[in-house]
Parts: C-alpha cells; sequence; structure tokens
C-alpha cells in the first residue's frame, strides 16, 4: 500500500470531525478536506505528516470564513 493511502487511512476519520466542528458544514467540510489533502500531496512531497495536514486545514478552514463573512445574499440587497 501507498504511503499516502496508509497516511489518508490513518487521519481521515479525526481530520474530517476536526474541520466539521469548525464549519459546521459537512459538504464544505468535505471540500475542505478534500483540498487540504491535495495540498498536502502536491506540494509537500513525501512529507505526511498530521502537524502539517492540520496546519493546511486551519488554513484553509480561516480562508473559508473570510470568504462567507464576505459573501452577501442577493435577498439581503432589496
Amino acid at each position: 500500500m501507498d504511503s499516502f493511502q496508509e497516511f489518508y487511512e490513518s487521519t481521515k476519520k479525526g481530520f474530517f470531525q476536526y474541520i466539521l466542528s469548525k464549519v459546521q458544514d459537512s459538504d464544505t467540510a468535505n471540500d475542505i478536506m478534500q483540498e487540504s489533502y491535495l495540498k498536502l500531496y502536491s506540494y509537500y512531497n513525501g512529507r505526511f505528516n498530521a502537524q502539517l495536514l492540520y496546519t493546511i486545514g486551519r488554513n484553509l478552514i480561516i480562508d473559508e470564513y473570510n470568504r462567507s463573512k464576505n459573501h452577501v445574499d442577493a435577498t439581503e440587497i432589496e
């Protein structure tokens, strides 16, 4: 089994719960989780550790919060 696959399998449940506890939406949590693992795999070439994964996830959660804070619903404009 690939080392990334092993890392993913051993961290996915806890990591998802961490993200979900912060964003309170499972679709958003899934998106952030997917993007976090993709960034870890793409940019950190073989350095698969939980601390780095959670740092990436935390930064993406902050980005999501900032995006949603600046989002204006069309019904609010009227």
